[in-house]
């Protein structure tokens, strides 16, 4: 993907990518569906409910993506106090 010059690594770009796509997916099931039957957010719930280690694993792997970031910016002078 050189040709496009992307300041992003490619586990970035497919995760940004799926997220959007996520998210798109979810407006319009809602909008057709305003039961929200067909939700991510409405399946999510019931996984939690009926097996709670997939949401702890979603919590896990979104904490591990995160958690090891430098702070940027006023974050930073903040910390420096």
């Amino acid at each position: 993907m050189t040709f496009l010059k992307l300041s992003m690594r490619k586990t970035g770009l497919v995760l940004t990518t799926a997220i959007i796509f996520l998210g798109i997916y979810d407006l319009v099931a809602v909008l057709v569906n305003p039961d929200t039957s067909t939700s991510i957010s409405a399946y999510l719930v019931n996984v939690g409910f009926n097996r709670p280690f997939v949401v702890f694993t979603l919590g896990y792997i979104s904490g591990h993506l995160t958690g090891y970031l430098k702070p940027i910016g006023h974050y930073v002078t903040n910390l420096e106090k």
